[in-house]
């Protein structure tokens, strides 16, 4: 919602927050409805692709008027698990250069390197503060970079920015 309140374009930012609420809602309603009677069925909407990163993620900072350059693996190495994860530390890196970075430009890259993929997201923006505020974005990235037995830092880029660098062993080695 807060990359929308800087979009060149209001109403689709508008839509896709209606959208993104319409299923959050409904998964919570499933959700509670099996709560409460853990035999019914859950139905969720399909898991995220790592295409959706491009297609979805970087698609309100570009509206913003950031230059977002993606570049996946389509082998990664990752299983389900693995490819949500990465995906949600994305969103979160995205959504922290929408918020506070400035920048002009972004990179996002998921590669596999040996027995490892590496997701490098990235920014020409302001960098990041002296002393990162551990809010909630960065503990979410590193619980779920501990809980695939990974790492991850976040850094100064190279000429100017911030740079999250995360490291999730592959499904298969």
């Amino acid at each position: 919602a807060e990359a929308g309140q800087l979009s060149a374009d209001p109403g689709a930012a508008l839509r896709a927050i209606a959208g993104s609420g319409r299923t959050a809602l409904s998964e919570l309603d499933t959700l509670v409805v099996h709560l409460r009677d853990p035999h019914a069925a859950i139905a969720v909407s399909a898991p995220p692709r790592l295409s959706d990163i491009d297609e979805l993620l970087a698609q309100p900072l570009r509206q913003q008027g950031v230059a977002v350059r993606v570049r996946v693996d389509p082998e990664p190495g990752l299983d389900e698990i693995g490819v949500l994860t990465a995906y949600r530390i994305a969103q979160e890196a995205l959504t922290n250069i929408a918020r506070h970075a400035k920048a002009t430009a972004a990179w996002i890259e998921l590669v596999r390197v040996g027995d490892h993929a590496r997701l490098r997201v990235s920014d020409d923006g302001v960098g990041p503060p002296q002393t990162p505020r551990r809010g909630s974005g960065l503990l979410g990235i590193e619980e779920r970079v501990r809980a695939r037995g990974g790492s991850w830092e976040l850094t100064r880029r190279p000429g100017g920015g911030t740079l999250v660098q995360v490291t999730l062993p592959v499904a298969n080695p």
